[in-house]
């Protein structure tokens, strides 16, 4: 996986400082470039009906609380600077989830890392966070890291969700790049049997499905072990587990029971109604797995 230019989301909180770690591990680990994004613009609310009318803000007011901004985000680039770490500063004037896509297109970026502050409840469903807006638009590799996650030069414990699509053998591909010497990557595919099936009462289905059921699992196995055989990395043990369950349920549940550190997976990029009534399996997993969360997009290029 070739990494040259990274985007990391900081707002100067302390939960922001642990995605910029992560980024500077990585940055020392492949030599990139990192560039720290600061988005100028707060999400609209309506002021009005909770304190009545609000007087204009100064310009100078304004312009005071940018420079400031401004400070603290090239102060933070020289801190990595002092730690070996190449930095850049960017302000953009969006959304923090529009201006993190934005300064990723803008950068040529193969990599955003950005963390999540865990919002739960009714607020995060109707709004979203800002981790699955970015999972959800942008182009490139995202990774999400938890906010007690610690960095370090590789990941040691990594499940890698596939399907078999060539979006998840993309995730392989970064996953084995981003883990640890000595670290273990398992590859983890979860299926379902057709509806049909699973029939009770109608004559043959129970036949049928244990038929199924078997051509599954011995197709999945044979895939795996092509997949896993092209990727050979003699310090990385590399393994498969397979089970049948929901995709979303199935990566959940691997995730809690192996104490994994990083989960890998592709998206397909679905939009539309669907996927707002159901939401992706990638989304899904950023927002309750354990562990961080790298979610790979069709645009990146696995044989870089």
């Amino acid at each position: 996986m070739r990494i040259d230019k990274i985007v990391v989301g900081t707002d100067f909180s302390e939960q922001s400082r642990t995605p910029v770690d992560h980024a500077a591990s990585i940055a020392r680990r492949c030599g990139a470039e990192i560039v720290l994004v600061h988005a100028t613009t707060m999400p609209a609310v309506d002021v009005a009906e909770i304190i009545g009318p609000v007087q204009d803000v100064p310009d100078e007011r304004l312009e005071r609380a940018y420079a400031e901004e401004r400070a603290q985000l090239e102060a933070l680039c020289d801190q990595l600077r002092r730690d070996g770490v190449k930095a850049s500063p960017l302000m953009v004037n969006e959304l923090p989830d529009e201006a993190i896509v934005k300064a990723a297109e803008q950068t040529g970026a193969d990599l955003i890392v950005l963390g999540t502050h865990g919002r739960t409840g009714l607020r995060r469903v109707l709004l979203g966070s800002t981790a699955e807006k970015v999972v959800r638009c942008a182009s490139t590799a995202v990774l999400v890291v938890r906010p007690d996650a610690t960095p370090h030069p590789g990941y040691r414990k990594i499940l890698v969700a596939t399907d078999f699509s060539p979006f998840a053998h993309k995730a392989l591909h970064a996953a084995i790049e981003l883990a640890a010497p000595g670290a273990e990557v398992e590859l983890y595919h979860s299926w379902v049997l057709p509806a049909t099936a699973t029939g009770r009462g109608i004559p043959g289905a129970e036949t049928v499905g244990q038929k199924l059921r078997q051509q599954i699992e011995v197709g999945a196995e044979a895939r795996a072990r092509q997949w896993l055989d092209r990727h050979p990395r003699a310090d990385v043990r590399l393994s498969f587990v397979q089970e049948e369950k929901p995709a979303a349920a199935g990566i959940h549940d691997r995730l809690v029971a192996g104490q994994f550190d990083l989960c890998a997976l592709g998206s397909h990029g679905r939009r539309g109604l669907r996927r707002f009534l159901l939401g992706s399996v990638s989304e899904m997993t950023v927002r309750y797995a354990p562990c961080s969360v790298l979610v790979v997009h069709g645009t990146y290029d696995a044989d870089d």
